[in-house]
């Protein structure tokens, strides 16, 4: 849940799953929600977060959406160097410099704002970007063939090994308040708002 005013009501997820996942790098560990979760359509904003932990170096995809054609996925991608990176299938590619392939567990969130493309990680704004080829629908997503574990691209599945846990999907810009962290680079604070989720108790916005 997140308030995007101060003293708003807070509103729901897309989809979350609070608990831990672990993946062996095989089909037999991928968690299909394309039922669950109805991803974020056309060049909308979005906020994408979760906790990965992985000690493999090499390419892989913990978390998908859309589809996998030109101009209509999502994806969050694992570098072969042990990066974090978004995926606008064959349109874009825009990664990080942090290294968390360590086996130790990082938080990541990823903003895109039809302007913008933020990656944070453990709380620090990592990487951003609004020069992209694709301008402003360079991460449009269509359809949904969203999975946690590999890539929605049958031909290249790209399968995540490790965990991932706090996976959350917002149809909105989630401020720096995230789950695990009381006060983040601006300064917002965090209140609980029902049972393990946060809203901001000032500002908003990414």
């Amino acid at each position: 849940y997140y308030s995007t005013d101060n003293g708003a009501t807070c509103t729901e997820s897309l989809y979350s799953h609070p608990g831990v996942l672990a993946f062996d790098g095989t089909a037999d560990t991928v968690v299909d929600i394309s039922t669950q979760l109805s991803s974020v359509q056309g060049n909308n904003p979005r906020t994408i977060m979760f906790t990965v932990k992985t000690s493999t170096l090499a390419r892989q995809k913990p978390i998908s959406t859309g589809t996998a054609a030109s101009g209509q996925a999502f994806t969050i991608r694992l570098a072969a160097d042990g990066s974090v990176g978004v995926q606008g299938h064959y349109l874009n590619y825009f990664p990080t410099t942090t290294f968390v392939a360590d086996g130790q567990w990082h938080h990541v969130k990823v903003t895109w704002d039809l302007v913008a493309l933020n990656i944070y990680i453990d709380g620090i704004l990592k990487a951003s970007t609004t020069t992209l080829s694709g301008g402003a629908t360079a991460f449009a997503t269509f359809g949904n063939s969203n999975f946690l574990g590999r890539s929605n691209e049958d031909a290249v599945l790209d399968y995540f090994t490790g965990q991932l846990k706090e996976i959350s999907f917002w149809d909105v810009l989630v401020g720096d308040c995230s789950p695990g962290f009381t006060s983040i680079n601006s300064g917002l604070t965090c209140t609980v708002c029902g049972t393990g989720t946060y809203k901001t108790a000032s500002g908003n916005g990414a």
